[in-house]
């Protein structure tokens, strides 16, 4: 088997995963990929999401969430 290939597929998270990472429902990880706001992958009828996908989503909203409120005080 192909090492790199493995690698790849070993950060590979699924919907009820990154619905537990983030804390919120798995309609909101649905949602948040269907308006590609999360990018992620199709296997059939699952999704799978790369963990560096939930860490730059996680990494811009924090900062839009950090600017936000800077601008309202």
């Amino acid at each position: 088997m192909d090492n790199a290939i493995y690698e790849q597929n070993e950060d590979l998270q699924t919907v009820k995963e990154v619905a537990k990472r983030l804390k919120v429902s798995e309609s909101t990880v649905y949602n948040l990929l269907k308006s590609q706001q999360l990018d992620g992958y199709r296997v059939g009828r699952s999704w799978r999401i790369p963990a560096k996908n939930v860490d730059k989503y996680l990494q811009n909203n924090t900062i839009l969430r950090y600017l936000e409120d800077q601008e309202v005080k």
